[in-house]
């Protein structure tokens, strides 16, 4: 896997009119791990303390997928574990921290952990009182080989106009459900046409948001307000590619008939021949033997 470098910097605010940074370097950002159930496995993060000052460095690893499901603070000591959770740094000082991932003999599916690497100064007296500390952090997954399974489908759909201060205008909402028991990542393609087979909209969806196991998540899409017409009927094709990490290795696909009245778009499911769900070996080799689930 290639390493990726995340710098992780974090605000200090003393007194009035003091204002600095202090940072850690830790590679690699995301790691993933393929491990037979009942068995452990060891990695290694590369730890440097970047900044003309001694730190003391504290590490804290939280379940992403409790988080992610509204759960803060979950830990992941049952399943990851640390050769050291604290340790100093010397100036421009770069160590190796190893750790040990085990996956229990009867676990299915997956582990996800946010590990934090909270750097302060040794003597944060010297530094004035300290304010505020913003914590960033990298991910570190483990797969119980031979267990994933990915199954997902398009669901609705709906156009809706949204109003908020993030996003204002119409928007074309699609429905994906994971029926799986890890998380996905998509991408893929929107295009609506009009009666005449024409194209009025191509969207890629580009590396959009993934979606946890077992959930239901609905993705917008900014269209024209002006691109249905009353009285008027239209097709809507979506094409979603998906799998675990970087194997995309199952299509969906789904078709829609559109229609347009009191100012309200209508969408229905059309069947269509010669559209099924594809596998891709290299979603078996590179994501640790999926099975893509029809």
């Amino acid at each position: 896997m290639k390493a990726k470098l995340a710098c992780l910097l974090f605000l200090l605010f003393g007194s009035v009119g003091q204002l600095w940074a202090l940072g850690v370097k830790v590679a690699p950002a995301s790691t993933t791990l393929v491990i037979k159930p009942g068995e452990s496995q060891g990695g290694v993060f590369e730890v440097e303390n970047p900044e003309d000052q001694i730190q003391k460095i504290q590490i804290q690893s939280e379940d992403w997928l409790a988080f992610r499901k509204g759960k803060r603070g979950v830990s992941t000591e049952d399943w990851v574990t640390f050769e050291k959770k604290e340790f100093v740094l010397k100036p421009k000082e770069r160590i190796t921290l190893h750790y040990q991932v085990h996956i229990d003999k009867d676990f299915r599916g997956e582990h996800v952990a946010q590990v934090f690497f909270s750097p302060s100064p040794l003597e944060e007296g010297k530094r004035g009182n300290v304010g505020l500390r913003i914590r960033s952090g990298v991910l570190l997954m483990a797969i119980a080989k031979g267990t994933v399974k990915v199954n997902a489908e398009i669901g609705n759909a709906f156009v809706r106009e949204v109003s908020g201060p993030t996003r204002q205008g119409n928007f074309l909402h699609l429905e994906v459900k994971n029926m799986g028991n890890v998380h996905i990542k998509l991408n893929g393609s929107v295009k609506i046409l009009d009666s005449k087979g024409e194209v009025i909209l191509a969207q890629g969806l580009g590396n959009i948001p993934g979606i946890l196991g077992g959930e239901n998540r609905v993705y917008p899409i900014q269209i024209k307000s002006n691109l249905f017409k009353e009285g008027e009927s239209y097709i809507c094709e979506v094409e979603i590619f998906y799998g675990v990490n970087e194997a995309k290795g199952g299509v969906m696909y789904k078709t829609f008939d559109v229609s347009f009245e009191k100012g309200e778009a209508v969408f229905v499911e059309k069947k269509v021949d010669g559209k099924i769900d594809e596998v891709k070996e290299e979603s078996k080799k590179d994501s640790g033997e999926v099975i893509i689930s029809k």
